[in-house]
């Protein structure tokens, strides 16, 4: 992956824009885009980078885990913060709009660490202002500002020069909240997010790297890279006992494979 002079210029400008702010708070996931953002504000701004990423249940420890490495790495101002979206049953009820209360909860935590004066930066990068994204309403609604949308840098891009800039995480394949798991309609809670993210773990040990456990009351369903079936397969005994563990009475893997969205179908619990 070689950085064209399109790119070039675009981190050029990207760099530029960040600087101009002289002080910012960057949200902060641990996905590349964010981490791009994260990255240049550091190089540009120092310690006047406030580097902001929430220890919510719906992300994997072990995503925060590897987010705190890279923040240690590239010597990132880190603040780990705690938001309350799980109190908000506007939240937990799990509505199709859910995002929207979740981005919600954490801009608002921010704008108010903020004092309502450092602008709030996110990663939403060029390519997602093409789908339909309830958090982007909350991000418009605190006035968070979005470098990558700015300067018109897809996600391709946002790789490019991630590797270039030595991020361990260029390549880190998408990777939604656990909430996003759970169907529309169906109630998150600790418990059940907790169960969503041991079976993931579980999966990852066993070498399946591209996987979601979609959670459907007593099902569990798995959609996976179907290349990787054979894997799953041998080691079925395994993975069914493991999943009676956790509270799962049935599992199934999914024939269509991975895909994103799946999981936004009205479900209702029983």
């Amino acid at each position: 992956m070689v950085l064209d002079e399109s790119a070039k210029e675009k981190e050029r400008r990207l760099r530029k824009e960040i600087a101009s702010y002289k002080k910012v708070i960057v949200a902060y996931s641990g996905g590349v885009d964010s981490t791009l953002i994260a990255k240049i504000a550091t190089e540009e701004l120092e310690k006047n980078a406030l580097i902001a990423i929430s220890a919510s249940p719906s992300l994997p420890e072990k995503e925060l885990h590897l987010a705190k490495n890279i923040a240690e790495h590239h010597h990132f101002n880190l603040e780990v913060i705690a938001t309350k979206e799980m109190e908000n049953s506007n939240y937990t009820s799990n509505p199709i709009d859910r995002c929207y209360h979740c981005k919600k909860e954490l801009y608002g935590f921010l704008f108010n660490l903020s004092l309502k004066k450092i602008p709030i930066l996110d990663g939403t990068n060029f390519d997602d202002t093409k789908d339909v994204r309830y958090g982007r309403k909350a991000a418009s609604e605190f006035g968070v500002i979005s470098p990558l949308v700015n300067r018109e840098i897809n996600k391709r891009e946002v790789r490019v020069i991630a590797r270039q800039l030595g991020l361990e995480n260029w390549d880190k394949p998408q990777s939604a909240c656990l909430s996003s798991r759970f169907p529309t309609g169906f109630e998150i809670t600790h418990e059940r997010l907790k169960r969503v993210e041991k079976a993931e773990a579980f999966l990852h040990e066993l070498g399946l790297p591209q996987i979601r456990v979609r959670f459907h009351h007593e099902v569990a369903r798995i959609e996976m890279n179907l290349e990787k079936s054979s894997l799953l397969l041998q080691n079925r005994i395994l993975i069914n006992e493991y999943f009676l563990e956790l509270g799962f009475k049935f599992v199934a893997l999914d024939i269509i494979g991975y895909r994103q969205g799946s999981a936004l179908i009205k479900n209702n619990e029983p």
